[in-house]
């Protein structure tokens, strides 16, 4: 497979001949060169993305397609979901009386969530009143919201 290359502006295009054959009366700004493209690598789809890359190499006459591995950036939607389940699993964690104590907040908190009420939802958790021995879970509850 083959490319036109554009050494002034770096623009890529197609090769229009299926024959590989030279072409005549190319601009000389202009040169074919080899496509080569790397095969993509293993990588974590929950956590990461693979992105194309694509060096031209004038000297060798090639241009070669890979890729880069980058964080997967998450959408709102994911992020609030994601904070929901942690929130979620941290209450499941708690033994049941000490999830009843709280139950009434995290549906509280949880609707506020909803609404993208991070705020709301922080002010709930904190204004709920609990014995000394839970102070410590209830910040751990806190930690999945920005101050």
């Amino acid at each position: 497979m083959r490319a036109i290359y554009n050494t002034i502006t770096g623009e890529v295009f197609p090769d229009s001949r299926a024959d590989d054959q030279p072409i005549e009366g190319l601009d000389p700004t202009l040169l074919v060169m080899a496509i080569v493209q790397e095969p993509a690598p293993a990588y974590d789809e929950a956590t990461q993305v693979l992105e194309p890359t694509e060096v031209a190499d004038v000297g060798t006459l090639t241009i070669t397609r890979g890729w880069n591995i980058m964080p997967r950036v998450l959408t709102a939607e994911e992020q609030l979901a994601e904070r929901r389940a942690q929130m979620a699993a941290a209450f499941d964690s708690l033994p049941v009386p000490v999830q009843a104590a709280f139950y009434m907040t995290r549906i509280s908190a949880e609707a506020a969530m909803d609404r993208n009420r991070f705020d709301i939802a922080r002010a709930l958790v904190e204004a709920q009143v609990v014995p000394p021995e839970l102070e410590s879970v209830k910040a751990g509850i806190l930690a999945y919201f920005p101050s």
